[in-house]
């Protein structure tokens, strides 16, 4: 299969290298940002050159790009001859449930893939549960785990992808392995957000998200279930419409 690979921890993210090295095998171009980019979302990079550096990605050839997720999908698919059958996004370092799918850079990364016709697919690992951040050799371990795991079922994911108009979100448990597989809704998460003030900046806090609905996906990773979300394309709320009898 050919994959297009990339997500918002950047170039040295774990999740992404070992995602690239259970992949090996099949024929990947991988493209994700010089750093960080997590919770930019689907932001573009409109007014300033994107720089692109060629980096070595467990034997495959890479790029290590000056801008966001969505930036480095839309640019492997229009400059650097990309021509994937599937896009995968992760695997990111934390969970992309509830709420969070609106902000995540990996979820928009997938978003760009499918904005452009290709079946896309976010990965996410639930790395911080409640009670403790998982350890560096637990969290390594789960990211080996499922990086395998992604592999051995790529054409059933690839399946599953093709039959949502949007994307698929797949979210994997703080434990291997899960107690199960869910199909789960994406709920509402109560975000508890402060900022500490150092002179004239701020700092914000992170503090841990609660569901606002039970049986969604954030409560079944707490579970140890591994979940998958089909996400629309379509945020039209058709029911709203129907009411203004416009």
């Amino acid at each position: 299969m050919k994959i297009l690979l990339t997500n918002d921890d950047g170039i040295e993210g774990e999740g992404l290298h070992a995602l690239a090295c259970a992949l090996k095998g099949h024929t990947l171009w991988v493209a994700a940002p010089d750093r960080n980019n997590s919770a930019v979302s689907h932001k573009l990079t409109m007014f300033e050159p994107i720089i692109c550096r060629e980096y070595d990605m467990e034997g495959h050839a890479a790029y290590s790009v000056v801008g966001t997720p969505a930036d480095c999908v839309l640019l492997a698919l229009r400059a650097l001859g990309a021509v994937p059958d599937v896009v995968l996004a992760g695997i990111n370092d934390g969970l992309n449930a509830g709420s969070d799918v609106f902000y995540s850079g990996t979820v928009a990364a997938a978003y760009e893939g499918r904005q452009n016709g290709i079946p896309s697919i976010a990965l996410s690992q639930h790395t911080r549960p409640p009670q403790a951040p998982l350890s560096a050799d637990a969290r390594d371990a789960c990211f080996r785990y499922y990086a395998q795991w992604t592999a051995e079922h790529i054409e059933w994911l690839y399946s599953l992808a093709k039959q949502t108009e949007g994307v698929l979100n797949v979210n994997f448990p703080a434990c291997y392995p899960p107690r199960g597989i869910r199909a789960a809704r994406t709920v509402r998460t109560n975000y508890v957000t402060s900022y500490r003030r150092d002179g004239d900046s701020y700092r914000m806090q992170f503090h841990p998200p609660m569901p606002a609905e039970d049986e969604g996906d954030i409560t079944l990773l707490r579970e140890g279930y591994l979940t998958m979300t089909p996400l629309r394309m379509n945020l039209t709320d058709d029911e709203a419409m129907k009411q203004w009898k416009l």
